[in-house]
């Protein structure tokens, strides 16, 4: 369970800190400075690397990191 919320936590800040309009239809773009950064904000919450390197693989491919229910 720390580990979703970690990998939730450095998502946002990171959204946050680029201020990006991000669409569940559209995806996201990350750029590599992105992925440094969560991946730094992953290390710095004790993620291990094996976790770190799925997450960015997922985001990379485009892919979800978890499926939440529709509202």
């Amino acid at each position: 369970m720390k580990k979703i919320v970690t990998v939730l936590v450095a998502l946002v800040l990171t959204m946050l800190a680029f201020n990006s309009h991000v669409s569940a239809e559209e995806g996201i773009s990350l750029t590599e400075e992105d992925y440094s950064k969560i991946t730094q904000q992953m290390k710095e919450d004790v993620a291990f690397r094996e976790d770190i390197n799925k997450v960015i693989a997922k985001l990379k491919n485009g892919e979800r990191l978890l499926d939440l229910p529709e509202s």
